[in-house]
């Protein structure tokens, strides 16, 4: 899919792109294509609550939670995790560096 809607918004290089995802397959998909990936752990698919479910959850438990899923996203090779999309822009600003600086994903 990466590679797809990059040849139909003409975008590249894909060093420059960005995959956001909540799940393994997100990241892997972002990898594959060359692309910078950001794992999102507490408003996404790999941990699996609803909203209303996390507000539930006990704050110990839930940071146990939200750990295991970084975890799942580090070792898949994720370049970042963070807990939503509100935290990718500031992600996104350290990308530009880094790709200003020669390196990329």
């Amino acid at each position: 899919m990466c590679w797809l809607s990059a040849i139909h918004l003409e975008i590249y290089p894909l060093k420059t792109m960005v995959k956001i995802g909540d799940t393994l397959n997100d990241i892997r998909e972002g990898l594959n294509a060359g692309m910078w990936t950001i794992g999102l752990t507490r408003t996404g698919n790999e941990l699996g609550l609803s909203v209303d479910e996390v507000k539930a959850v006990d704050d110990d438990h839930l940071e146990s939670l939200l750990g295991e899923v970084a975890s799942k996203f580090n070792q898949e090779g994720a370049h970042f995790v963070v807990q939503s999309l509100a935290d990718c822009p500031d992600i996104i600003t350290r990308i530009d560096r880094r790709l200003a600086m020669g390196q990329h994903p």
